[in-house]
C-alpha cells in the first residue's frame, strides 16, 4: 500500500476507534444533547444516587464552602478525596451553570484527555510508527464473561468485574485519577530511559502526579504507588548483571507472600510498608543501581509525598490512631466480601495478561532498541494490578480489592498496545508475529462484553424537570441556610445539588454528619411516616422541615401540630406535565429550638 494511502487508512482507523470509544462512554448524553436536551439538568442513568452524592461535594464549593465536610448537611469533617469535585464546583460557579453541567462537560474533557494519554504512550514508546492507531483499544477491551453468560457484569459477593469503560462511564473522580496515574507511569518510563538531572526532573513530575492522585481517588493512588515501586524493582532486576541479586529479589518476593499468608488481618499500610522494605533491600544491595537510580527514586518519592499532603497526613493520622471515620469505613469494608477468585481474575481477563506477557517478551528480546523504561513499568503495572487484586485473598484488609483489577487492566492495556503494534507491524520474527496475532484475537474476543454494556446504557439518562429545578432553587433561597429534615417523598441528591439547601442526609461511603446515629434514627422515623423527637432533631442541628402538599409521608396534621404554619411555600409550575396532581406546593417549616413552641419559633 502506498505510504499516503497507509497514512489515510491509519487515520481513518484511529478516528473510527476513537468515535466508538467516545460513543460507549458518552453516547446517551451526546444523543440527548444533539436532540436539544439539557446537559445542565440531565446525567447518565448509572448509579445515580452515588453520582449525586459526590456532586454534592461540588455544590459545597459552588456555594463557597470547603469540600472537606459531609456534603449533604455541610457539617462534620471529611477525609474523602475531594479535589476533583472542587474543580467541578469552581467550574459551575465560574460559568454560572450547575454542578451537573460541570459534571458532564468536564467529564467529557477528561475522557478526551484519557484518549490523548493513550496516544502519548504510543508516540513515546513506539516513536516513528503508527502505534497510535491502537490508542482507543483500552476503552473497548471487556472481559470474556459474555461468552458464557451473555452478560457484561460478573459479580461474586460484593465484588464486581466489568469492562473498564464501565468504571469510567460515570464521570466522577476515577477518570481524572486514572489519567494522572497513567501520565505518572509514562513519565516514570521516560525517566528510566535517561540519567542525571533530566531523569530526576521527569521522576519528580511523575511523583507529583502520582502523589496528587490521592487527592482525587485513594484506590488509584495506591495502585500507582505500588506499580511504581514494583517497576523500580523490575528495573533493578533487568539492569543488574548479578544472578545472585535476582535470586535475592525472588526470595524476598516469596517471603512477602509468606508473611501475608501467616499474618492475616493486617491492614493496607502494614502490607505497603513490608513491600517498600523488600524493595529497598533489593535496590540498595546493588551499588550500580544506587548510583544510576538513587537520585531518580529520591526525586519521585519526595515529590509524591509533598503532592499527597495534606490529605495523606490526615489519613495516616486516622489509620494509626484507630479513630475517625476513615478507620471506621476501613473496618466496615474489611467485613465485606470484596474478593474475586483467582480463576475470575486470570480467566476473565486472560487476554490482558497474555497481551502484557507477549509484549514484555518482545521488549526483552528487543531491549537494545526498545525504550529502556517501558518494560519495567509494564511489568510493575501488571504485577501491581494482580498483587492488589488478590491482596484480600492474602489476608490484607481495608480496601475494595476488586476495583484495582478494572483500573489496572485499563492502564496495563494502555501501556502494552503500542508493543502489540510493533509485534504485528514491525517484527520480522515469525513467532513474535504469531503471538501478536493471538493477542489481538483474544482482545477482540472481549469486545462483546463492552458492546453488551453499551447496549444496556443506550439512551438511558435521567433528568430533573426544569420546573422542579426552579422550585428547588427557590427552596434553597428561602431556606435561609437552615438544616432541613426532608419528608420521605424527596430524593435528597437532586434537591441538594440543584437547590444548595442543606439537608439532613448522608452517604456512608463519603463522610458522616456531626451526629450520625441521630441522623440514621431520624431517617428511619421519616421512612416510617413519623416525626423524630425534638431531642433527636436538636442533636442533629435541624432547624427546618421540608415537605409538599401531595406528600404521602408524615401526616399533615402532625406536621402542623409540631411546627405550626409553613414559613415559605413554593408552588410547582406546570406540575401536570410531570404527571403530578395540580396545585402541588413545597412547604418549609421552622423547627423550634428544644423546649420552645412553634409560635415562639417565628
Amino acid at each position: 500500500m502506498p505510504v499516503r494511502n497507509a497514512r489515510i487508512a491509519a487515520l481513518a482507523a484511529f478516528i473510527a476507534g476513537s468515535a466508538a470509544a467516545l460513543w460507549v462512554l458518552w453516547g446517551p448524553m451526546l444523543s440527548h444533547a444533539g436532540q436539544g436536551g439539557s446537559v445542565r439538568l440531565c446525567l447518565k442513568n448509572f448509579y445515580v444516587p452515588d453520582q449525586y452524592s459526590v456532586m454534592s461535594i461540588g455544590r459545597l464549593v459552588q456555594d463557597g464552602l470547603s469540600p472537606y465536610q459531609e456534603p449533604y448537611s455541610a457539617t462534620g469533617d471529611s477525609v474523602y478525596p475531594s479535589e476533583y469535585y472542587r474543580v467541578l464546583g469552581l467550574t459551575a460557579r465560574a460559568t454560572d451553570t450547575s454542578v451537573v453541567w460541570a459534571w458532564n462537560v468536564v467529564g467529557l474533557c477528561v475522557s478526551l484527555a484519557l484518549l490523548a494519554l493513550a496516544v502519548a504512550w504510543a508516540r513515546r514508546m513506539a516513536p516513528g510508527t503508527r502505534a497510535w492507531v491502537l490508542a482507543p483499544v483500552p476503552f473497548l477491551v471487556g472481559t470474556l464473561y459474555w461468552w458464557g453468560s451473555g452478560e457484561w457484569l460478573y459479580s461474586s459477593g460484593q465484588a464486581v468485574l466489568w469492562p473498564a469503560v464501565a468504571s469510567l462511564y460515570s464521570p466522577g473522580a476515577e477518570g481524572p485519577a486514572v489519567l494522572m496515574a497513567g501520565a505518572s507511569l509514562l513519565l516514570l518510563a521516560l525517566a528510566l530511559a535517561h540519567g542525571g538531572r533530566r531523569a530526576a526532573a521527569l521522576a519528580a513530575a511523575a511523583g507529583v502526579l502520582g502523589g496528587a492522585s490521592l487527592q482525587l481517588h485513594a484506590n488509584v493512588a495506591v495502585l500507582v504507588v505500588t506499580a511504581t515501586a514494583l517497576a523500580l524493582v523490575a528495573d533493578a532486576m533487568l539492569t543488574t548483571r548479578s544472578t545472585r541479586r535476582r535470586a535475592i529479589a525472588g526470595a524476598l518476593g516469596a517471603a512477602l507472600v509468606v508473611v501475608a499468608l501467616v499474618t492475616p488481618g493486617t491492614g493496607v499500610a502494614v502490607r505497603l510498608v513490608l513491600l517498600l522494605i523488600a524493595i529497598a533491600a533489593v535496590a540498595l544491595s546493588d551499588p550500580d543501581w544506587r548510583r544510576a537510580r538513587g537520585l531518580t527514586t529520591a526525586a519521585w518519592a519526595g515529590a509524591a509525598i509533598v503532592a499527597s499532603l495534606p490529605l495523606s497526613a490526615r489519613l495516616a493520622d486516622q489509620t494509626l490512631s484507630g479513630e475517625g471515620y476513615f478507620y471506621d469505613r476501613q473496618s466496615s469494608v474489611s467485613g465485606a466480601d470484596v474478593d474475586l477468585s483467582l480463576i475470575a481474575v486470570l480467566g476473565l481477563l486472560a487476554p490482558v495478561w497474555l497481551l502484557a506477557a507477549a509484549v514484555a517478551r518482545h521488549l526483552w528480546r528487543s531491549r537494545g532498541t526498545a525504550p529502556p523504561g517501558w518494560l519495567p513499568v509494564l511489568a510493575g503495572l501488571a504485577s501491581a494490578t494482580l498483587l492488589l487484586t488478590m491482596a484480600g485473598r492474602l489476608g490484607t484488609e481495608g480496601l475494595e480489592w476488586h476495583r484495582f483489577l478494572v483500573y489496572g487492566s485499563f492502564l496495563t492495556v494502555t501501556a502494552a498496545v503500542p508493543g502489540l503494534w510493533l509485534m504485528l507491524a514491525s517484527s520480522t520474527d515469525r513467532g513474535t508475529r504469531i503471538a501478536g496475532a493471538v493477542s489481538a484475537a483474544l482482545l477482540a474476543a472481549t469486545l462483546p462484553a463492552t458492546i453488551a454494556f453499551a447496549d444496556d446504557q443506550r439512551g438511558v439518562i435521567t433528568c430533573t424537570p426544569p420546573q422542579e429545578a426552579e422550585a428547588f432553587a427557590e427552596i434553597g433561597r428561602l431556606s435561609g441556610g437552615r438544616l432541613m429534615l426532608m419528608d420521605r417523598c424527596f430524593a435528597p441528591g437532586p434537591l441538594r445539588v440543584h437547590s444548595g439547601a442543606r439537608v439532613a442526609y448522608f452517604n456512608a461511603g463519603i463522610a458522616p454528619p456531626e451526629d450520625q446515629a441521630a441522623t440514621e434514627w431520624a431517617h428511619a422515623e421519616i421512612v416510617a411516616g413519623r416525626l423524630p423527637g425534638a431531642t433527636t432533631l436538636a442533636r442533629m442541628g435541624v432547624d427546618g422541615f421540608l415537605t409538599n402538599t401531595q406528600c404521602a409521608g408524615v401526616p399533615r396534621e402532625r406536621i402542623a401540630a409540631r411546627f405550626g404554619t409553613p414559613i415559605a411555600q413554593i408552588p410547582l409550575r406546570d406540575g401536570e406535565e410531570l404527571g403530578l396532581p395540580p396545585g402541588l406546593v413545597y412547604e418549609i417549616y421552622a423547627v423550634p429550638p428544644l423546649g420552645e413552641s412553634p409560635a415562639r419559633a417565628g
